[in-house]
């Protein structure tokens, strides 16, 4: 965004102005000339000329005055803009850590048009229904990351949503466990990591971890797991007071995994098993999924297709909520008073001009 460059805020409007002058002036014009045509129907001919002495350069004058008035309204609705300035935006929410398969599994075709595509939809949506709070995404297949940290900048993280592929993780498989890890530490920082030495696992067994209330895990995935522990890294998230909801994609009967190339489009062949070459069927593990919400506190859902979004809000919208300062935005700075002055200056001394010649 630049600041050194005029914008008006109110731009693809900015066709009601010289309309509305135009409107205005035709109403005013309409109104000299009715005014006219009754003082000539009600005054006596011989003495109209004395009556009325107009002077035409103060019309004139009157009618410049007015129409520049009137100019200045209508560019002063527009809001114009020009400058910089940075505001300190806070909000009051949770944080919630949406943690997202992208393993080759989630383009099984049994949600159509498959399961990752619906996810994103779904993600997209809550977002839409969140007011307030920071959102971080953590996608996975073999290992997890950051995609971004807390946030409370939702247009960014939808463009993240939209460019996700399995190509994204260089790690196949799926480990869930991994991914409820980083996804702790992306809340409470190094507190959320399995090694941490800032409290001892009895100590905060008694006190869950302070401010963790309004924390919460959105865990994406159709439940298959390489031997990542999730259940370990699940106990750890009760220790820290931090509620996991899972989101169980796809069917108990499944569908064949297709291969994808390096970028991650796929290739039309399907995934084989490389011990006995069978095609690889994937199924949902809802047991799994069922287990972490339980243990946590949190609640199991199931997608099957159908919008899930709202039901999803309705229970985190729940949780505790908390004030923080989110960011530092820079948002433009309005210049739109600097005509308003002038504006009713010059109609108010419309008002003050005289209308009539008067007598030397």
């Amino acid at each position: 965004m630049s600041g050194s460059e005029l914008h008006f805020f109110h731009g693809d409007w900015w066709y009601l102005v010289p309309v509305g002058l135009a409107v205005v002036l035709a109403a005013f014009l309409w109104l000299s000339l009715w005014r006219a045509r009754m003082f000539r129907r009600l005054a006596d001919p011989a003495l109209a000329p004395l009556l009325v002495r107009s002077s035409p350069s103060r019309r004139a004058v009157r009618r410049v005055v007015r129409v520049l008035g009137l100019a200045l309204l209508g560019i002063a609705a527009l809001r114009p803009q020009f400058g910089l300035e940075e505001i300190p935006m806070s909000g009051k929410g949770i944080d919630l850590a949406v943690v997202l398969d992208i393993s080759n599994s989630m383009l099984v075709p049994d949600i159509a048009p498959d399961r990752l595509t619906g996810s994103v939809m779904e993600v997209s949506d809550l977002l839409d229904r969140m007011e307030g709070g920071r959102v971080s995404l953590v996608p996975f297949a073999g290992l997890a990351y950051i995609q971004t940290p807390l946030t409370s900048d939702f247009g960014a993280l939808r463009m993240f949503l939209r460019s996700l592929s399995p190509a994204d993780v260089p790690i196949p498989g799926t480990a869930i466990g991994k991914a409820l890890s980083v996804a702790l530490e992306s809340l409470v920082g190094p507190q959320g990591r399995p090694d941490s030495k800032e409290a001892s696992a009895e100590e905060v067994e008694v006190k869950p971890f302070s401010g963790s209330k309004h924390k919460a895990v959105l865990l994406i995935t159709d439940g298959e797991d390489h031997g990542s522990a999730p259940m370990e890294v699940a106990t750890r998230a009760q220790n820290l007071g931090i509620r996991i909801y899972t989101v169980g994609v796809g069917s108990d009967v499944g569908d064949l995994v297709p291969k994808i190339d390096d970028s991650g489009k796929e290739t039309g062949d399907k995934v084989t098993d490389p011990d006995s070459g069978d095609l690889v069927v994937s199924r949902l593990n809802r047991e799994l999924l069922e287990d972490i919400a339980q243990l946590t506190g949190g609640k199991y859902f199931h997608y099957s297709g159908s919008p899930l979004a709202a039901e999803i809000y309705r229970d985190i919208e729940q949780l505790e909520k908390q004030e923080y300062a989110s960011r530092l935005e820079e948002l433009r700075t309005d210049r739109f008073q600097f005509l308003l002055l002038p504006a009713f200056l010059l109609l108010f001394a419309e008002l003050l001009l005289p209308r009539n010649r008067r007598d030397p």
